[in-house]
């Protein structure tokens, strides 16, 4: 992947594209669910581990919450 080609997201980006909180998204990323890069103090996650997150998520057929759990 070349550098030129990497899109990187905040994480309020993700948390908005995946209508998750911060904090969910701050634990994917400590999990290791999402790919994400330093930039000094800054976090940015790659665009292409959040669309291979959501095809995990959904490639079983399931829709499972970043915990685990099954939605109510």
């Amino acid at each position: 992947m070349a550098i030129d080609t990497v899109q990187l997201l905040t994480v309020e980006e993700v948390g908005h594209r995946l209508s998750l909180s911060r904090s969910v998204v701050y634990r994917l990323m400590r999990d290791g669910e999402v790919e994400d890069v330093k930039i000094g103090r800054a976090r940015r996650i790659t665009a292409e581990s959040v669309s291979d997150y959501v095809a995990r998520m959904t490639a079983d057929g399931t829709t499972r919450t970043p915990r685990g759990r099954r939605p109510r």
